[in-house]
């Protein structure tokens, strides 16, 4: 099942309950707008372009937490496993730094060990942060479905998330 067909139901169910408010609902459902969801990863893919690594010392945090966050969302929203997602970003993401730290500078943009690290811990953090955010509000949005208690139909070989 899609977040987008969970933000229907919870729009539908109408009443009061546990669960997002209307502004929760709005940010949702913008979230699970793939258009949405494209333009506010090319922003991230931008920030990262930026040359701004040398003089701003926490640029490279932020850009590895976006990107990690980003990579995680689109997965997520292509009805990934939360749990399967952050263990892919993380795995492809220690690679990648692996690789960046055993070539020279004129390859990639090379740090130090400390800054592989920390590029690992951030792409990590990111993806973490969003998958929980994801899984989150995708609980809330069920306990507010007025199909609770009900068993789910889903089509054989359906690839909609199922609860970490």
């Amino acid at each position: 099942m899609s977040l987008s067909t969970l933000t229907e139901r919870a729009d539908s169910s109408g009443g009061p309950g546990p669960g997002p408010g209307p502004g929760w609902r709005f940010a949702v459902e913008s979230a699970a707008n793939r258009r949405v969801f494209a333009l506010s990863t090319a922003l991230v893919a931008a920030l990262g372009l930026l040359p701004l690594y040398e003089s701003v010392w926490w640029w490279d945090i932020l850009t590895h937490t976006l990107a990690g966050g980003a990579i995680t969302g689109w997965l997520l929203l292509s009805g990934r496993r939360a749990s399967a997602v952050v263990l892919l970003v993380a795995l492809c993401s220690g690679a990648w730094e692996l690789l960046e730290y055993a070539t020279p500078t004129y390859v990639f943009i090379a740090g130090g060990a400390a800054d592989t690290a920390l590029d690992v811990v951030c792409n990590f953090a990111g993806s973490a942060a969003v998958a929980a955010a994801f899984v989150l509000v995708r609980s809330s949005l069920r306990r507010r479905s007025p199909t609770e208690g009900k068993a789910e139909s889903r089509p054989v070989g359906s690839n909609a998330p199922t609860d970490d």
